[in-house]
């Protein structure tokens, strides 16, 4: 689900640092955990809480909501 950053507290935030399979590149993946955070509906943290994938675009500081339509292009 394409999805809006939540921006609410009661989510513990880590980062992953993972190889990308077949390549040497570096992939950073944002893992959030809530802890009996309740989130609006279309926002990542609700997205994962009802057993979704959430793909956040994002820029520095906030969801860079320029792609959010082209990504929801992608995922139909």
């Amino acid at each position: 689900m394409v999805t809006t950053a939540a921006l609410i507290k009661g989510v513990t935030e880590n980062f992953a640092e993972v190889k990308r399979p077949g390549t040497n590149q570096t992939v950073y993946w944002d893992v959030y955990t809530p802890e009996n955070a309740v989130a609006p509906q279309g926002t990542d943290i609700w997205a994962v809480s009802n057993g979704y994938v959430s793909v956040t675009p994002l820029k520095v500081g906030e969801t860079d909501t320029s792609q959010l339509d082209p990504l929801r292009g992608w995922f139909k």
